[in-house]
């Protein structure tokens, strides 16, 4: 690849994150009242390119394509370990929390995310940022967005954390759950 290109290419990326970074807004008490979630209590996670659920196969954080497959249920609540905007998102039925792992190789765009037990550990805050049509980017402690691998729409698909962009396959939907 010639220099011009690779330079363009990313004088682009970097302008669509700045762009997409740019639209969203720190989550606000304002935005959980709008959102009808109370703080705490349970509520499932939607995608909101795929439309499916965020849920769990042993400590593999995966999507479902419905709530009627048993898609998780998740609280979250203020971490311990962070400051005033930082939480925890928490697995309604084990108590797992979600975790970035980090990548052995430095500058890799993605991350794997998995359960673990609460800990110390500030790879399990998380950020909240919203974008004022209901939806949230979630932003673990490394700065990158919880994410739907290319906008995979096939049930079992891992969530990883990628570089923000802002598209459709970072944002979700905080459901509350009409049974608890």
């Amino acid at each position: 690849m010639n220099t011009k290109r690779v330079t363009k290419i990313l004088w682009i990326a970097t302008t669509l994150t700045l762009a997409a970074t740019a639209v969203a807004q720190p989550f606000t008490r304002d935005d959980w009242n709008r959102a009808g979630y109370v703080l705490g209590t349970r509520c499932q996670i939607v995608n909101l390119q795929t439309g499916k659920f965020l849920d769990l196969d042993g400590a593999k954080i995966l999507q479902a394509s419905s709530e009627a497959e048993g898609a998780s249920q998740w609280e979250i609540r203020k971490s311990p370990a962070g400051g005033p905007a930082r939480y925890r998102i928490v697995h309604g039925s084990t108590g797992l929390v979600m975790t970035e792992r980090p990548s052995p190789v430095a500058k890799k765009p993605s991350t794997l995310v998995a359960m673990a037990a609460s800990d110390d550990d500030t790879n399990q805050d998380w950020r909240i940022e919203s974008y004022g049509d209901g939806s949230v980017m979630l932003i673990a402690a490394s700065g990158k967005a919880l994410d739907v691998p290319s906008g995979n729409r096939r049930d079992g698909i891992a969530l990883q954390t990628f570089l923000r962009n802002g598209a459709s396959n970072q944002r979700f939907l905080l459901k509350p759950d009409p049974k608890h």
